[in-house]
């Protein structure tokens, strides 16, 4: 059950980058030659996918809160890996800027979420 909130528009950001960050990487790192790094970034990525999707479903927000703390450390390893990608030439220049792009989108999209989160939270231990 999803949590009802007024944040739906920052839900349907943060799901639409995450969505654009999956299939970005796909197109990257589907070409040959087999690479444990291309393996490793591929599995990043879905990891980081399933974080968003658990702290977006997560009914309770210390709980999605969370989830989104672990998608922003995976996206920070993920960033890091695509400068080795690119210097080992699985991915040129040009598509590894494009790809930490899309991971700052993501980023700022998760901040966002985490932390009207965090305000509903707040808000509501205040309440009683």
């Amino acid at each position: 059950m999803t949590r009802q909130t007024g944040g739906s528009v920052v839900e349907s950001r943060l799901s639409q980058a995450a969505v654009e960050l999956i299939e970005a990487s796909a197109e990257s790192f589907a070409a040959p030659p087999p690479d444990d790094l291309r393996d490793e970034l591929l599995a990043a990525v879905i990891r980081i996918a399933a974080s968003v999707t658990l702290g977006l479903e997560d009914p309770a927000d210390a709980g999605a809160i969370g989830h989104f703390a672990d998608a922003r450390r995976q996206l920070a390893h993920f960033a890091a890996r695509l400068h080795i990608a690119c210097d080992r030439g699985i991915i040129g220049p040009a598509e590894s800027q494009r790809l930490r792009g899309l991971v700052r989108e993501v980023v700022d999209e998760v901040d966002i979420a985490a932390w009207e989160a965090k305000r509903r939270e707040i808000r509501r231990n205040a309440a009683g």
